[in-house]
């Protein structure tokens, strides 16, 4: 049965919470990016990550979190699933290192258009008079273990492509979770992959 462990929680270009962890290189592409319009159903997010780690089919999720007025923040989650639609990843797999491999997720059409309504009516009660705070993110909940237990550096690169950007832009690049003692941990206990580990679309 595959642990849960809150890995990669890596923001998107949407709100991130701190400009530091982005390539400066990616900031003018990521500042075109507007929230309020944005489509969702165009969304994709690229995750290159050492072979030996795998995320579980239907663990990577988009987390929208939102609060009105003095209400409980509330968090309403969508399911990325392995992208189907033919994606260029020429900029990506060339700065793939040895061992990696390059997974794309996209929104179902459905949860799409369940998220972009969220949005939508978040900016409804904006209009309205409302005070409202909303941040959007990525999440990859369970891992496991494809072949030996991964050892050594395990660096691993978020992309993010939006309808403004038109093309993967990278997020965070070479993120080394062995550099986080815990995490490390807990990656190197995983359990083996079955046919629940969602298959690279670039070994």
């Amino acid at each position: 049965m595959p642990t849960y462990h809150p890995l990669l929680a890596a923001a998107l270009a949407i709100c991130l919470s701190s400009c530091s962890a982005v390539p400066l290189t990616s900031l003018p592409s990521l500042a075109r990016i507007d929230p309020r319009t944005t489509d969702f159903s165009v969304m994709m997010v690229a995750l290159a990550a050492p072979r030996s780690i795998r995320a579980i089919d239907g663990s990577v999720q988009v987390e929208f979190k939102s609060r009105i007025d003095d209400e409980p923040e509330r968090t309403d989650t969508f399911g990325l699933t392995l992208a189907t639609a033919p994606v260029d990843l020429t900029d990506m797999v060339g700065t793939l290192r040895e061992g990696d491999s390059l997974t794309v997720y996209a929104l179902s059409p459905e949860d799409a258009f369940r998220l972009n309504n969220t949005r939508d009516r978040l900016i409804a009660e904006r209009a309205a008079g409302h005070k409202v705070k909303g941040s959007i993110g990525v999440i990859a909940r369970s891992f496991c273990q494809a072949g030996g237990a991964p050892v050594g550096d395990l660096l691993v690169t978020t992309y993010l492509r939006t309808s403004e950007t038109r093309s993967f832009v990278p997020l965070v690049r070479d993120f080394d979770l062995a550099s986080q003692p815990e995490l490390a941990a807990s990656l190197r206990t995983l359990p083996p992959c079955s046919s629940g580990g969602a298959k690279p679309a670039m070994a």
